[in-house]
């Protein structure tokens, strides 16, 4: 079985945080606040952001509560519409993706070229520790070490599969989407990274 570790917020958390962005009481947080939660896994950068842009919409405690936009944000995240989770100030994030973009824009070069990688994965697909060495032709010291890095920024998940004993890690659908959009323009550069994914794969097992 898996165990997931969030590295994000637990529900108490999010709740606190809408809470604390609209100014009310937990209590008066409607049911979508939970689901919203459910639905990016705890995501700092989700609840963020959806909090900002509901206090934003209305001044009125009633409005912020009954207004439409809870369910019409968490329609977005479940129909992967993540374009209409945006702010209308330039100096702020754009959107879901401004704010993913701005994570990896964070991390070293080499780092970069490693997240980029992972877009040759499933939606929410668990990766072990052994598969991200052959991606990325490193150690696994050199894995968890990385792999911390995107934990810490929100960049992926962590979990425990409890029949191996061992880490194993997923991104969330947003985070996939990030990347497969980056390479959406450069259909020569996916079918690389997946065929030398698939050679490097190969060539361990033949080797071993």
């Amino acid at each position: 079985s898996v165990v997931e570790l969030r590295p994000g917020f637990t529900q108490q958390e999010s709740l606190e945080l809408f809470s604390s962005y609209l100014k009310v009481p937990q209590e008066y947080l409607p049911a979508e606040a939970k689901a919203i939660h459910d639905e990016c896994k705890g995501s700092p950068m989700v609840i963020s952001l959806i909090g900002s842009l509901i206090s934003e919409s209305g001044r009125s405690r009633q409005t912020q509560r009954q207004s439409g936009r809870w369910f019409y944000y968490l329609q977005n995240l479940k129909t992967r519409r993540y374009s209409k989770l945006k702010k209308q100030h330039s100096y702020e994030h754009e959107s879901v993706m401004g704010a993913v973009q701005m994570s990896v824009d964070n991390l070293e070069k080499a780092d970069q070229e490693k997240y980029e990688k992972l877009a040759v994965f499933l939606d929410d697909d668990p990766i072990p520790i052994k598969t991200l060495e052959i991606l990325w032709n490193v150690d696994k010291y050199e894995v968890e070490d990385t792999m911390n890095t995107f934990l810490k920024k929100s960049l992926a998940m962590c979990e425990v599969d409890t029949t191996q004993d061992t880490l194993v890690y997923t991104l969330h659908d947003l985070q996939l989407d990030y990347l497969k959009t980056r390479l959406r323009d450069e259909p020569e550069k996916e079918r690389i990274l997946h065929e030398n994914f698939v050679s490097e794969y190969f060539r361990r097992v033949n080797y071993s």
